[in-house]
């Protein structure tokens, strides 16, 4: 008797695991299903989706056998890697990865990129070359163009910091404190002449003085900024210019944005960055809460500082570039101590939506919007969010009374997504083709009018909380929903119909979709399985 598709799992399970800690799941999963075989007489089976075992994770410690998700911690994917890569937490070897290959769970063996690494740290440099700064032995690894085999850049030595330009894709590196600072030209690290410090006027070809620790090419403003830092005291930082084809010129020292912003430092990174259409005007926005945004204008003797402001979590609207932010912290407290045992009340500041128009940093109150707050004894939790969906054109804004969205003109409140309706704690992202809301209160679909469809034909008692994951399959044209607290696995092809996948035992957590196959790393009770959206036949 040949079995296919997703009951094929039962015997190739008990070949392979034989004695095994899989094996009475399976011998059970495998008679339920014969049961069920004969009495539908639906042999043969057609592929379809399936769950089956990985092997090659034993042996488990004990903790990995009580916990298994311990065994998929940070899962990434990198170029040079066709498999998903995992970085388990309880194990020895740290200075390697684990790859999910097939369904087979085995350790990358070195030269292979360092560990604690994520996918932003991987740099895609000029010529094709990939780089990875390693941080467990600081090994400088490469990918070079058109390979599948990570090296060392630079054997023997172990990098000392590292800078990238998104709008060049220009890499630096340095080696050592007094090393001279190089630059990947597609070809071979070269020197790279002067760069910016942060102490005096002068620039300096050091390492010490010279690595930048921001650095952006924009070409809409002709040139280059960078923050230079004194590698001694991190926050005595300055702002710096090149112009295509030039020399590096100071744009203002940390004195200059004391002036404007006490306290605060120029950006460690750049999160964002904005220039007008003119070319006179650059805003830079920061990504630290002791960072400072700023903003330059052009002049006739170059850039100015001319504005900073704290940090801000800005959402940009892309049609009009006006951006909206709530203020305050996400918790507040509501009393404080004073003479040691004895607490007092402290007013409380409702969060504000502010709205930053083009052109400035001086941000302005929307007051007809108000916020989502939940008010404890002693602390006061601001629950409102702004939410960018791709393809979808306006902001979403969680607001007291619901949701509402932002077109770039202003505000309007959207039917159906009332607070007692779509629920707290929603959700809202772009899963496939379609833009979900997950809630307490259920899942819903937004509709081209912006309206929240409730998807009546969810799987029943399937929480659509946080425990719950809905991924897509671009390949299979498949949706994919883990349900943890009903340690079930569903599929569906249009978001209406869902079908339970069979599983030996149950599936506890969803990881992450596989890079080289239609498919997903899947968490069960005793170890790792995948989710194979079309299960591979028997001969």
């Amino acid at each position: 008797m040949r079995l296919n598709g997703p009951f094929r799992i039962c015997v190739d399970e008990l070949a392979t695991f034989s004695g095994h800690r899989r094996g009475m799941w399976s011998f059970g999963f495998l008679v339920a299903f014969l049961l069920s075989l004969t009495s539908l007489g639906a042999l043969p089976l057609a592929a379809g989706p399936c769950i089956l075992p990985v092997t090659g994770e034993e042996p488990m410690s004990e903790v990995e056998l009580d916990q298994p998700y311990r065994l998929a911690a940070n899962p990434i994917t990198i170029p040079g890697h066709g498999g998903l890569l995992l970085r388990p937490v309880n194990r020895a070897d740290n200075l390697h990865f684990y790859e999910i290959a097939g369904t087979t769970y085995r350790a990358r063996a070195r030269p292979a990129p360092g560990s604690n690494i994520i996918d932003r740290d991987v740099h895609l440099a000029v010529g094709g070359d990939y780089f990875l700064p390693g941080w467990d032995d600081r090994v400088l690894w490469q990918l070079p163009a058109g390979s599948d085999t990570w090296q060392e850049a630079w054997p023997g030595q172990k990098w000392w910091g590292a800078a990238y330009d998104e709008g060049t894709q220009d890499f630096y590196v340095g080696f050592g404190p007094d090393a001279p600072l190089l630059r990947w030209d597609g070809k071979a690290f070269v020197p790279t002449g002067p760069m910016p410090t942060a102490l005096g006027g002068a620039a300096s070809p050091l390492t010490e003085g010279g690595l930048p620790l921001a650095i952006l090419t924009l070409p809409g403003a002709g040139g280059t900024f960078a923050v230079a830092v004194d590698w001694s005291d991190e926050d005595t930082r300055s702002l710096w210019f090149r112009p295509s084809g030039g020399a590096w010129a100071v744009v203002a020292t940390q004195q200059d944005l004391d002036r404007l912003a006490p306290g605060l430092r120029f950006p460690g990174q750049f999160r964002d960055a904005d220039v007008s259409e003119d070319g006179q005007m650059v805003r830079l926005f920061s990504n630290h809460l002791k960072d400072a945004s700023v903003l330059l204008r052009r002049g006739p003797d170059g850039w100015t500082l001319k504005e900073a402001a704290p940090h801000q979590g800005w959402v940009k609207h892309r049609g009009s570039g006006i951006r909206l932010a709530w203020s305050g912290e996400f918790s507040q407290d509501l009393t404080e101590r004073v003479l040691l045992f004895f607490e007092r009340s402290v007013a409380f500041k409702p969060p504000v939506l502010q709205a930053l128009d083009p052109g400035t940093l001086v941000p302005r109150p929307v007051t007809e919007v108000t916020p989502k707050v939940m008010m404890g004894a002693k602390t006061a939790l601001n629950l409102s969010s702004i939410v960018d969906v791709p393809g979808v054109e306006p902001l979403l804004v969680e607001t007291e009374a619901g949701w509402m969205a932002f077109d770039g003109k202003g505000f309007r409140t959207l039917p159906g997504w009332e607070a007692n309706r779509i629920g707290g704690t929603a959700r809202i992202s772009r899963i496939g083709p379609l833009v979900l809301i997950q809630s307490l209160k259920g899942v819903f679909r937004l509709t081209d009018a912006l309206g929240a469809e409730l998807i009546q034909s969810f799987p029943e008692g399937t929480s659509p909380a946080a425990t719950t994951s809905i991924t897509w399959l671009e390949d299979a044209a498949l949706f994919v929903v883990v349900a943890s607290n009903e340690d079930a696995v569903f599929t569906s092809r249009d978001f209406v119909s869902f079908e339970r996948v069979p599983s030996p035992v149950p599936i506890t957590s969803a990881v992450a979709a596989l890079p080289d196959r239609p498919g997903m790393l899947l968490v069960g009770t005793d170890g790792l399985y995948t989710l194979e959206a079309g299960c591979p036949q028997g001969g």
